[in-house]
Formats: C-alpha cells, sequence, structure tokens
C-alpha cells in the first residue's frame, strides 16, 4: 500500500503492479507544491501545479526521454483531477517542447528541459539589415508599378 497526503484528505491506493514503471510517485511532490501555494496570495491553477510536478520529475530524470508519460487516466487517478485538467497541463509541457501526444499513441517524452529560444528585438530598418548576408536570401525580384 502507499500512502498519498493530498491537502487534508488521506487517500489509501494499491499502486504495487504500477510501482514496477513507476518507483517514485508525483503525487506527494505535488502536496508540497500546493502547500507552498497555499502560503502564497495567490495559488497558480491546478493544471500549471500538475505540469510543474510532470517538468520536475521529467527534468530530474523518473520519466526518461524518449519514454511515454503515464496515460490520461492514470494521470487523473494520480492527481485526483479531472480529464481537462490533466489534458490542460499535458498541453503545456506540448508547448515547452518537452513531450509529443499523439492519439491513440500516448505522450512521449522529446527533451528532459525545455530549449532555449533567442528572439532578437528589431526596432529600426538599419537594425533588420545588420544581420550577416548568409541569412539573407532573395526569393523573387520583381518591379510593380504603383498606382497613382
Amino acid at each position: 500500500m502507499l500512502l498519498l497526503f493530498r491537502q487534508s484528505k488521506i487517500h489509501w491506493l494499491l499502486l504495487l503492479p504500477l510501482a514496477i514503471f513507476h518507483p517514485i510517485c508525483p503525487n506527494i511532490l505535488l502536496s508540497t507544491r500546493m502547500k507552498q501555494q497555499s502560503a502564497a496570495k495567490k495559488p497558480a491553477p491546478r493544471y500549471q501545479a500538475i505540469a510543474d510536478v510532470l517538468r520536475d520529475a521529467i527534468a530530474r530524470g523518473r520519466y526518461k526521454v524518449g519514454s511515454r508519460l503515464p496515460t490520461e487516466h492514470w494521470l487523473c487517478q494520480m492527481f485526483d483531477a479531472s480529464r481537462h485538467t490533466v489534458r490542460e497541463a499535458l498541453r503545456t509541457l506540448t508547448e515547452e517542447q518537452l513531450i509529443v501526444r499523439r492519439p491513440r499513441a500516448g505522450s512521449k517524452i522529446i527533451a528532459a528541459h525545455s530549449p532555449t529560444i533567442y528572439a532578437q528585438s528589431v526596432t529600426s530598418m538599419e537594425q533588420l539589415l545588420n544581420y550577416p548576408e548568409t541569412w539573407r536570401k532573395t526569393l523573387t525580384s520583381r518591379r510593380v508599378r504603383a498606382d497613382a
């Protein structure tokens, strides 16, 4: 038996067969995060807390790159959350490019950390033309008459 603490309730779950594939249940981490957030003025949405726990589990190596996350149904039971909440958490991880989701195939982990996105702000034409020639390529060129 595994004792899971969730806010003021205690849930007893028989998870021994699942413990082979998921040795450390992230639900315990969720309860500590929720306690920390309850001390703050405005807690984060539930889906964000679930996404944080899954992101942390992936970064720490509990779920390896190339493996699959548990099913939505299993995550709903593990976090005691609705399917919509779990899907929103998985969508967040998909947008961060940590997982890829495919219908009937599950969620596959593709990265342990979100890729760094470099953004360059351009405020003038001069700054735009400062990019190297190797990054500029003329696709088409033609003259067009302007209307009077």
